[in-house]
């Protein structure tokens, strides 16, 4: 009705309305009087009106986007740095530089705070860099034989903490065990075969198999040393009754000398008895030829008893 909108509203009341689309997202000005004072003339009055408010929200829109624009500008700011810190602890970037707080508002109080966050993950990511540092060093040290290292600087990740203190530990106890297998070889060098390895209740597979190796041999050598010292002396017992035997030889060679003599006194003073007495010469000179060879053998055994026992006595 001249073309406006005729209505009614929850009075009952007959009113006229208008309308303009602002843009294509549905969004509309509409302008409303009662018609009992609606006139011809209000027509252009009701469009001013309409134009009015046209212009005021987009003029208002234009302040808010602005406004918003300036307001939101630091979250982009923010989210660089954040972007630069999340690079930085998945080691793609270097240390990101702090934020420049420029307001006291919610924006500033973040910025502090995303500083301080900063601050920590670079000390933090530093403690564990030190940390590995150390340890190649450790592990550089311990593969040129230097067994007392160990590693004394304390990481920020508590897995790494943990690892340093296992590692420490593994250090240790490879060391005391290799030192304690240095000593007892050391030992054997003086010929001490009695020391043995502690062996730790926790200590299995290959190094307490290593260890147990050591003492074994330790027990294998005592055995064979006296093994060889018995040898020696049931030796040096055979020598002695050699000795013993050779004398008696010796005094039977000396009565036959005597006797020799004796008979050739005899041959001198009973020629009738020249023939036996020349038998028994013979007899008596093949004798001491066995004589001289049965000491040759004895004494070539009583240097061999000599040589035995001396050997036993330097591996003893």
């Amino acid at each position: 009705e001249n073309g406006l909108i005729a209505y009614k509203n929850t009075k009952g009341e007959d009113r006229y309305a208008d309308f303009i689309e602002l843009n294509d997202r549905g969004w509309l000005a509409i302008s409303a009087m009662q018609k009992d004072v609606f006139t011809t003339n209000t027509m252009p009055l009701l469009k001013i009106q309409l134009i009015l408010a046209v212009l005021f929200i987009v003029i208002l829109s234009a302040f808010v986007y602005f406004l918003l624009k300036k307001s939101l500008n630091p979250i982009k700011t923010i989210q660089s740095k954040l972007d630069d810190l999340f690079k930085f602890v998945t080691y793609e970037a270097k240390a990101p530089s702090k934020l420049e707080v420029r307001s006291n508002d919610e924006f500033g109080e973040m910025s502090k705070a995303i500083n301080e966050n900063i601050d920590k993950v670079v000390a933090g990511i530093k403690k564990d860099s030190t940390m590995i540092d150390e340890l190649n060093k450790v592990a550089n040290l311990m593969i040129k034989g230097n067994l007392g290292a160990k590693i004394g600087s304390t990481p920020n990740n508590p897995s790494l903490n943990e690892l340093k203190e296992l590692l420490n530990k593994f250090f240790t106890s490879i060391s005391a065990n290799l030192k304690g297998i240095t000593n007892v070889l050391s030992s054997y060098t003086k010929n001490d075969f009695t020391a043995k390895v502690e062996i730790n209740d926790e200590l299995e597979a290959d190094l307490k198999a290593m260890i147990l190796g050591v003492s074994n041999m330790g027990e294998v050598i005592c055995s064979m040393l006296n093994s060889n010292l018995n040898d020696a002396k049931m030796l040096e017992e055979k020598a002695t009754t050699l000795a013993s035997a050779m004398k008696e030889l010796t005094q039977g060679a000396s009565t036959q000398a005597n006797s020799l003599q004796e008979s050739a006194a005899a041959v001198e003073q009973m020629s009738s008895s020249m023939n036996a007495i020349s038998q028994k010469t013979a007899d008596v000179i093949r004798q001491s030829d066995e004589i001289k060879n049965i000491i040759t053998i004895i004494r070539d055994i009583a240097d061999q008893t000599n040589l035995l026992a001396l050997n036993a006595a330097i591996e003893a």
